[in-house]
């Protein structure tokens, strides 16, 4: 599964970049997103162009290197030989551009296969670059990411949404209120909806560290009956919550939310890709919350005391 991840790692990588311009950017997207598009498809002639002759692997835990375009190819027709079905899921840390024509680019891959229980998480380090008009793959080293000590410090840059915000709408006060439970092991985040006085939804999300996949997770459970579950991931300054959830009715709903912090005091959410039963929904408007201090929102606080609906 090493040789898979060694090639695997820099696929799905189309998330924000650090451009050095817009042009060099939409190409350094381009490239990653057909060598995805290829690898999927395990279109091995496609994947061939997308590598310069002399591109290199390089496993930084074992210190197994592959050098050279042929022979990355030739280990790519055994990883499609021995796991067909494998898919791969990315996100990018950083962009940046060494020169006008070299990207280094690093983050994050998951490889998801059918059966599976959990999924393998590397880190990668990459080089693109271009050639004459077009750009290629020139280097990828992969490394095992660093375990932490701790769940809690899994959990450390989550630092930045502790504390209660609120979103002023014309219909009301969406607020939503991140902490740490006691041992500093998980973070809750507790939310609600107020219109004129009174709290017309509620629901709290319990936020870890699952070691097994490697990744931050999240479960939510509304007071409608429904509830669902997340995977948190960062890049480029912002969370990317992927949601799935059950709702009320039965019915499976997924989505991203995307969560930036735009200021110490002020972030926005969005929900983008929002699927009920497999339908597209409508895009939705992204909202703003502004970081509240405790006696901004005592009354929507005493509110959601005073609603027994949801005891």
């Amino acid at each position: 599964m090493r040789n898979f991840l060694k090639v695997a790692s820099f696929v799905v990588l189309n998330l924000g970049c650090v451009s050095f311009s817009v042009a060099d950017e939409q190409a350094v997207r381009q490239v990653i997103a057909d060598y995805a598009a290829a690898f999927n498809d395990h279109h091995i002639d496609r994947i061939s162009e997308l590598w310069s002759a002399d591109g290199i692997l390089v496993d930084r835990t074992t210190g197994e290197r592959i050098t050279g375009r042929d022979a990355i190819v030739q280990d790519l027709r055994q990883v499609f030989r021995t796991h067909p079905n494998t898919r791969i899921f990315g996100s990018i840390d950083r962009v940046r551009f060494i020169k006008p024509d070299i990207a280094r680019v690093s983050g994050s891959v998951r490889v998801s296969a059918p059966g599976n229980t959990t999924e393998e998480v590397t880190d990668f380090s990459a080089l693109v670059i271009q050639q004459q008009t077009h750009w290629v793959i020139d280097t990828i080293e992969e490394s095992q990411p660093a375990v932490p000590a701790s769940p809690g410090e899994a959990l450390a840059d989550l630092n930045e949404l502790i504390g209660r915000w609120v979103d002023e709408t014309d219909g009301g006060q969406i607020i939503n209120e991140f902490r740490y439970t006691d041992g500093g092991n998980f973070v809750t985040r507790t939310f609600h909806f107020v219109r004129e006085g009174d709290v017309v939804r509620r629901g709290t999300q319990v936020i870890g560290w699952d070691p097994r996949s490697g990744e931050i997770r999240g479960w939510t459970f509304n007071t409608d009956g429904s509830f669902g579950d997340s995977v948190w991931q960062k890049a480029d300054g912002k969370w990317l919550i992927k949601s799935t959830q059950t709702l009320a009715d039965g019915r499976a709903a997924s989505g991203t939310f995307v969560l930036k912090a735009v200021s110490d005091d002020e972030m926005t959410m969005e929900l983008v890709g929002h699927e009920i039963e497999g339908e597209p929904q409508p895009a939705g408007v992204s909202v703003t919350l502004r970081r509240s201090a405790p006696e901004e929102a005592e009354s929507g606080e005493a509110s959601a005391a005073d609603d027994g609906s949801d005891q």
